[in-house]
């Protein structure tokens, strides 16, 4: 219900926590303001970057796996 009526722009804007769009290789679309400051970026410094960048070595290999595994059946 508290996500009733918002839209992807309303989210990226006026969501109170950290919230991130990605594409199917796992690179930034769109960041709220929030998570880029976590990250110490602008957002749009942000947009285009693989989330493997910020990714802790050790989850690397499973958050690569994850997104391959989305890129095979993205339905």
């Amino acid at each position: 219900k508290i996500l009733s009526g918002l839209t992807v722009k309303s989210l990226l804007t006026e969501y109170p926590n950290s919230f991130q769009v990605l594409d199917w290789e796992g690179h930034f679309i769109s960041v709220t303001d929030r998570f880029a400051r976590f990250l110490e970026f602008e957002p749009k410094d942000l947009v285009g970057q693989s989330i493997l960048k910020f990714t802790q070595e050790d989850d690397k290999e499973n958050t690569e796996n994850t997104f391959n595994s989305l890129g095979e059946n993205p339905n």
